[in-house]
Parts: C-alpha cells; sequence; structure tokens
C-alpha cells in the first residue's frame, strides 16, 4: 500500500499512532520472551537443583505478564509522539519532534534491543559454561553405569535439549544482527534530518531506513521458519501432528 501511496498511517494521525504502538509493543515483548527464554534454558542447566527448580510453568507465565505490561509501558508515549504527514523523516508516520524521537530512539534501543541482547549473551555464556561442566560429568557417570533403556532415554532427551540451546543461539544472534541496524539508523536520523539539500543522500537515507525496518520486521516471522526447518524433526513432528489434528477435526464436521 505504501508504494501506491494509500497507505493510511501517513495521513491519518491515529491509525499512524495505533500502528507504530502495536508494531513496537510486539517487538519489544517478541524479544523479551526470547531473552526469558534464554534465562530459562539458564536455569535448566544450572548445577544447582534451586536454580533449576525455577524452570517451572508459573515462572514462565509470570515472565510472559511482565513481559506483556513492560512492552506496553515502554511505548505508551508514542500515542502522544507519534504524527502522520510528518516530512523531515524516512517515514511519514514518525516522531514529531526532536525530544519524541530521542525518547523513542533511547526506549528501544536500549531496552528492547541492547540490554535485553547484553542479557542473552551473557546467559548464553554461562549456558555454555554449564553443559561443557555437565558433559564432563556425563563422561565420568557414564563409565561407571549400567547401560540400559532408562540411560538410552535420558541420552535422546539430552541431545533433544542440547538441539533446542543452538536453536536458540542461532535465534539470538540473527536476532541481534536484524536489529541493531534500525535502532543505531534511527539515532543517526534524529540527530541529522532527512529531507536536507542533497536528493541523492535523502534518497540513499530512505532506503537504507526502510531497508533496516525490513531486517527488523524479518525477526517477528523468524522464529517459526528457524524452528520448523532448520530444527530438524522436532518440531517438524509437532507441526505434522497439528496438522493432522486440525484435518481429523475438519472430517468430523
Amino acid at each position: 500500500m505504501a508504494s501506491w501511496h494509500l497507505d493510511p498511517t501517513h495521513t491519518n494521525d491515529w491509525i499512524c499512532k495505533f500502528r507504530v504502538y502495536i508494531v513496537f509493543t510486539s517487538r519489544s515483548m517478541s524479544i523479551w520472551l526470547i531473552m526469558l527464554a534464554t534465562v530459562d534454558r539458564w536455569l535448566l542447566s544450572s548445577r544447582k537443583g534451586s536454580r533449576r527448580n525455577l524452570s517451572n510453568l508459573k515462572i514462565a507465565k509470570l515472565g510472559i505478564c511482565t513481559s506483556f505490561v513492560l512492552s506496553n509501558w515502554f511505548y505508551i508515549h508514542m500515542i502522544y509522539c507519534y504524527e502522520a504527514n510528518i516530512l523531515d523523516a524516512p517515514l511519514k508516520c514518525y516522531g514529531k519532534n526532536t525530544a519524541c524521537r530521542l525518547v523513542t530512539d533511547l526506549v528501544y534501543g536500549l531496552l528492547t534491543i541492547f540490554i535485553p541482547s547484553i542479557v542473552m549473551m551473557f546467559f548464553s555464556i554461562m549456558i555454555i559454561s554449564n553443559i561443557h561442566h555437565l558433559r564432563g560429568r556425563i563422561k565420568s557417570v557414564t563409565i561407571l553405569s549400567i547401560r540400559g533403556s532408562l540411560q538410552r532415554r535420558q541420552m535422546r532427551l539430552r541431545s533433544t535439549d542440547h538441539h533446542l540451546l543452538r536453536m536458540l543461539l542461532i535465534e539470538v544472534l540473527l536476532l541481534v544482527i536484524f536489529c541493531l541496524p534500525q535502532a543505531l539508523h534511527k539515532f543517526y536520523i534524529t540527530f541529522k534530518p532527512i529531507n536536507s539539500n542533497n536528493n541523492r543522500q535523502d534518497a540513499l537515507n530512505h532506503f537504507l531506513y526502510n531497508f533496516d525496518v525490513l531486517l527488523a520486521f524479518m525477526v517477528n516471522g523468524m522464529p517459526f521458519y528457524l524452528y520448523t526447518l532448520a530444527g530438524k524433526t522436532i518440531f517438524r513432528r509437532v507441526l505434522l501432528e497439528l496438522l493432522r489434528m486440525f484435518r481429523r477435526k475438519i472430517k468430523l464436521q
């Protein structure tokens, strides 16, 4: 719609405010949930039983509710700050003045990208450390243990956990790579607005910012394809079972 100049967010203030609020809050919440999943993996891989006990459904639900409330609170200012028909910005639906843009840039850069990325990287390193320690313990225990069906089942479960961890680490890395350019570019635009006397430079800035936005949007759909297409048989099996269940329900109707 934007290519055909039919995007209502370019001309209607309330549609503009609603769209950016939903986009930024949902993106912030998705990133925070990935961050909490990283912390949960660290708790689950910990050597201490008290930490492993914290990885439970009750704590997970509390984390989801907390991330939802915080994500909405982070961007409540957008209802006031964003307006349509802004000319000195890469998008017509943008912050109306420098103060609003700076607040949005700081919130997006720090609370949505930088801090979660640092937390995810830190706990990812801690997870790797825990796994290396666990492997050492497994090797020593395996020599003395009796091989049986229970042991093979535990090894399969452990292999599944390690595979899930690898997928999570890949997701964290891609999240940082895809979201960081837009956060940095927003700061650049705030201090050096678009629509200067150099049309070629403005066109390049528009193109680069739209490309950064595209990368950031790819993060929202990335987990599904990452886990189903590159997740060996774990997620593909669950997806196929879900599709079979829907097909059976349709046949019964």
